[in-house]
Protein backbone atom coordinates (compact mmCIF):
# COMPACT_ATOMS: atom_id res chain seq x y z
CA UNK A 1 0.00 0.00 0.00
CA UNK A 2 2.44 2.18 -1.39
CA UNK A 3 2.39 5.06 -3.90
CA UNK A 4 5.32 6.91 -5.56
CA UNK A 5 3.64 9.92 -4.16
CA UNK A 6 3.89 8.41 -0.79
CA UNK A 7 3.30 5.67 1.35
CA UNK A 8 0.95 5.63 4.45
CA UNK A 9 2.15 5.67 8.36
CA UNK A 10 1.24 1.46 8.90
CA UNK A 11 0.97 0.76 12.67
CA UNK A 12 1.11 -2.63 13.44
CA UNK A 13 -1.87 -1.65 16.03
CA UNK A 14 -4.18 -0.48 13.02
CA UNK A 15 -3.26 -3.19 11.13
CA UNK A 16 -3.40 -5.94 13.18
CA UNK A 17 -6.90 -5.25 14.96
CA UNK A 18 -8.46 -5.70 11.82
CA UNK A 19 -6.69 -8.80 10.71
CA UNK A 20 -8.89 -11.63 12.36
CA UNK A 21 -10.45 -13.78 9.87
CA UNK A 22 -12.41 -13.12 6.66
CA UNK A 23 -13.78 -13.87 2.93
CA UNK A 24 -12.34 -12.87 -0.59
CA UNK A 25 -14.16 -11.01 -3.66
CA UNK A 26 -14.32 -11.79 -7.42
CA UNK A 27 -11.02 -10.31 -9.08
CA UNK A 28 -11.51 -6.84 -10.85
CA UNK A 29 -10.38 -7.10 -14.47
CA UNK A 30 -8.97 -4.28 -16.55
CA UNK A 31 -8.08 -5.82 -20.28
CA UNK A 32 -4.69 -6.42 -21.13
CA UNK A 33 -2.71 -5.08 -23.50
CA UNK A 34 -1.30 -7.33 -26.63
CA UNK A 35 2.08 -8.00 -26.42
CA UNK A 36 4.26 -7.66 -28.76
CA UNK A 37 6.40 -11.03 -30.43
CA UNK A 38 9.11 -10.41 -28.25
CA UNK A 39 7.47 -9.85 -25.11
CA UNK A 40 5.77 -12.28 -22.35
CA UNK A 41 3.64 -10.65 -20.78
CA UNK A 42 2.79 -10.35 -16.69
CA UNK A 43 -0.29 -9.23 -15.63
CA UNK A 44 0.03 -7.46 -11.92
CA UNK A 45 -3.43 -7.50 -10.49
CA UNK A 46 -5.20 -6.71 -7.11
CA UNK A 47 -8.34 -5.82 -6.56
CA UNK A 48 -8.59 -2.65 -3.83
CA UNK A 49 -11.55 -0.13 -3.67
CA UNK A 50 -11.76 3.41 -2.45
CA UNK A 51 -12.00 1.98 1.30
CA UNK A 52 -8.30 1.87 1.46
CA UNK A 53 -8.00 5.31 1.14
CA UNK A 54 -10.62 5.96 3.62
CA UNK A 55 -9.00 3.75 6.28
CA UNK A 56 -5.05 4.76 5.84
CA UNK A 57 -6.14 8.47 5.25
CA UNK A 58 -4.26 8.68 1.87
CA UNK A 59 -6.28 9.00 -1.60
CA UNK A 60 -3.30 7.79 -3.37
CA UNK A 61 -3.00 4.48 -2.22
CA UNK A 62 -6.05 2.96 -4.45
CA UNK A 63 -6.71 4.51 -7.55
CA UNK A 64 -9.25 2.01 -9.61
CA UNK A 65 -12.98 2.52 -9.24
CA UNK A 66 -13.92 -1.06 -10.29
CA UNK A 67 -12.15 -3.05 -7.10
CA UNK A 68 -14.32 -5.74 -5.46
CA UNK A 69 -12.56 -6.04 -1.89
CA UNK A 70 -13.46 -3.93 0.82
CA UNK A 71 -10.49 -2.85 3.32
CA UNK A 72 -11.53 -5.06 6.04
CA UNK A 73 -12.62 -8.36 4.31
CA UNK A 74 -8.97 -8.02 2.79
CA UNK A 75 -7.57 -7.49 6.18
CA UNK A 76 -9.52 -10.32 7.27
CA UNK A 77 -8.72 -12.18 4.57
CA UNK A 78 -4.99 -11.69 5.36
CA UNK A 79 -4.76 -12.48 9.02
CA UNK A 80 -6.74 -16.04 7.93
CA UNK A 81 -4.57 -17.01 5.43
CA UNK A 82 -1.04 -14.76 5.91
CA UNK A 83 -1.97 -13.20 1.63
CA UNK A 84 -5.14 -12.56 -0.61
CA UNK A 85 -5.58 -14.56 -3.63
CA UNK A 86 -6.86 -11.44 -5.76
CA UNK A 87 -3.43 -9.76 -5.10
CA UNK A 88 -0.78 -11.63 -7.53
CA UNK A 89 1.36 -11.69 -10.55
CA UNK A 90 -0.18 -13.66 -13.19
CA UNK A 91 1.20 -16.36 -14.18
CA UNK A 92 3.33 -17.25 -11.46
CA UNK A 93 5.27 -19.30 -13.17
CA UNK A 94 6.48 -19.09 -17.05
CA UNK A 95 9.55 -19.56 -19.34
CA UNK A 96 11.24 -17.22 -21.10
CA UNK A 97 13.26 -17.81 -23.94
CA UNK A 98 16.89 -16.00 -24.40
CA UNK A 99 15.87 -12.69 -26.68
CA UNK A 100 12.49 -11.93 -25.06
CA UNK A 101 11.76 -9.50 -22.59
CA UNK A 102 9.23 -9.01 -19.80
CA UNK A 103 6.38 -6.47 -20.22
CA UNK A 104 4.46 -5.90 -17.25
CA UNK A 105 0.79 -4.46 -17.10
CA UNK A 106 -0.66 -2.78 -13.93
CA UNK A 107 -4.03 -3.92 -13.85
CA UNK A 108 -4.84 -3.00 -10.31
CA UNK A 109 -5.11 0.12 -8.30
CA UNK A 110 -2.64 0.12 -5.96
CA UNK A 111 1.17 0.57 -6.62
CA UNK A 112 3.45 -2.55 -6.84
CA UNK A 113 7.07 -3.45 -7.51
CA UNK A 114 8.08 -6.04 -9.90
CA UNK A 115 11.95 -7.42 -7.83
CA UNK A 116 14.27 -10.22 -8.51
CA UNK A 117 15.07 -11.45 -5.14
CA UNK A 118 17.93 -14.06 -4.28
CA UNK A 119 15.09 -15.89 -1.90
CA UNK A 120 11.37 -15.06 -1.33
CA UNK A 121 10.50 -13.35 1.93
CA UNK A 122 9.17 -10.14 3.74
CA UNK A 123 8.45 -6.51 1.72
CA UNK A 124 9.12 -3.22 3.27
CA UNK A 125 5.83 -2.95 5.59
CA UNK A 126 6.13 -5.42 8.27
CA UNK A 127 2.60 -5.57 9.21
CA UNK A 128 2.18 -7.68 5.87
CA UNK A 129 4.99 -9.88 6.54
CA UNK A 130 3.77 -11.77 9.17
CA UNK A 131 7.73 -12.44 10.79
CA UNK A 132 9.20 -12.89 7.62
CA UNK A 133 12.30 -10.31 7.43
CA UNK A 134 12.52 -7.53 4.36
CA UNK A 135 14.52 -9.21 1.57
CA UNK A 136 17.29 -7.05 0.93
CA UNK A 137 16.40 -6.68 -2.76
CA UNK A 138 13.48 -4.63 -1.37
CA UNK A 139 15.02 -2.21 0.47
CA UNK A 140 14.68 -2.05 4.47
CA UNK A 141 11.26 -1.51 6.48
CA UNK A 142 9.08 1.34 5.37
CA UNK A 143 12.23 2.26 2.70
CA UNK A 144 12.04 1.26 -0.62
CA UNK A 145 14.91 0.09 -2.77
CA UNK A 146 15.47 2.68 -5.79
CA UNK A 147 14.41 1.46 -8.98
CA UNK A 148 16.04 -0.12 -11.60
CA UNK A 149 16.02 -3.50 -14.12
CA UNK A 150 15.81 -5.38 -11.31
CA UNK A 151 13.50 -3.46 -8.87
CA UNK A 152 10.42 -2.24 -11.26
CA UNK A 153 8.23 0.35 -9.94
CA UNK A 154 4.71 0.07 -11.00
CA UNK A 155 1.95 2.66 -10.32
CA UNK A 156 -1.49 2.63 -11.36
CA UNK A 157 -2.03 1.53 -15.23
CA UNK A 158 1.40 1.46 -15.45
CA UNK A 159 2.90 -0.65 -18.52
CA UNK A 160 6.90 -1.39 -17.59
CA UNK A 161 9.73 -3.30 -19.99
CA UNK A 162 11.35 -5.79 -17.02
CA UNK A 163 14.59 -7.32 -18.06
CA UNK A 164 15.34 -8.89 -21.62
CA UNK A 165 15.80 -12.66 -21.28
CA UNK A 166 19.75 -13.61 -22.02
CA UNK A 167 21.26 -9.89 -20.95
CA UNK A 168 23.47 -9.61 -17.41
CA UNK A 169 20.12 -8.46 -15.99
CA UNK A 170 18.46 -12.09 -16.64
CA UNK A 171 21.09 -15.11 -17.25
CA UNK A 172 20.11 -18.45 -18.41
CA UNK A 173 18.55 -20.14 -15.16
CA UNK A 174 15.84 -19.76 -12.65
CA UNK A 175 14.84 -16.44 -11.29
CA UNK A 176 12.16 -15.02 -8.69
CA UNK A 177 10.49 -12.32 -8.54
CA UNK A 178 7.99 -10.60 -6.17
CA UNK A 179 6.04 -7.29 -4.98
CA UNK A 180 8.33 -5.30 -2.35
CA UNK A 181 4.80 -4.12 -0.89
CA UNK A 182 2.48 -7.38 -0.79
CA UNK A 183 5.40 -10.25 -0.65
CA UNK A 184 2.93 -12.61 -1.22
CA UNK A 185 2.89 -11.70 -4.83
CA UNK A 186 5.34 -13.74 -6.52
CA UNK A 187 6.40 -15.28 -9.82
CA UNK A 188 9.28 -17.56 -10.94
CA UNK A 189 11.11 -16.53 -14.25
CA UNK A 190 12.97 -19.87 -16.15
CA UNK A 191 15.26 -18.36 -18.37
CA UNK A 192 16.07 -20.82 -21.15
CA UNK A 193 19.82 -21.50 -22.80
CA UNK A 194 20.69 -19.23 -25.69
CA UNK A 195 23.00 -17.43 -26.92
CA UNK A 196 23.55 -13.50 -25.41
CA UNK A 197 25.42 -12.06 -28.26
CA UNK A 198 22.73 -10.49 -30.34
CA UNK A 199 20.31 -9.81 -27.57
CA UNK A 200 19.81 -6.18 -26.33
CA UNK A 201 18.50 -4.91 -23.19
CA UNK A 202 14.79 -3.83 -23.53
CA UNK A 203 14.53 0.28 -21.99
CA UNK A 204 12.52 0.29 -18.27
CA UNK A 205 10.84 3.73 -18.24
CA UNK A 206 12.12 5.82 -15.99
CA UNK A 207 10.61 7.14 -12.86
CA UNK A 208 11.27 9.47 -10.13
CA UNK A 209 11.93 7.60 -6.30
CA UNK A 210 8.88 7.75 -4.06
CA UNK A 211 8.61 10.78 -2.27
CA UNK A 212 8.04 9.68 0.84
CA UNK A 213 8.53 5.66 2.34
Amino acid sequence: MLSRRGMPVLSAGLLAGWIVAGGVAPVSTLPATAAIDDSKVVMVRDSCTPSFNIFFGDPTICQQTDGKVDIFAFLDYLGKHLNHPLWRFDPQSFNLPAGKHVELQNLGGEFHTWTEVANFGGGIIPELNFGAPTVPECGSPGNLAPESIKNVYLDYQDVENGATAGTSALPAGSHKFMCCIHPWMQTVVQVNRGGTSAVAPMPSHAHASPSRH
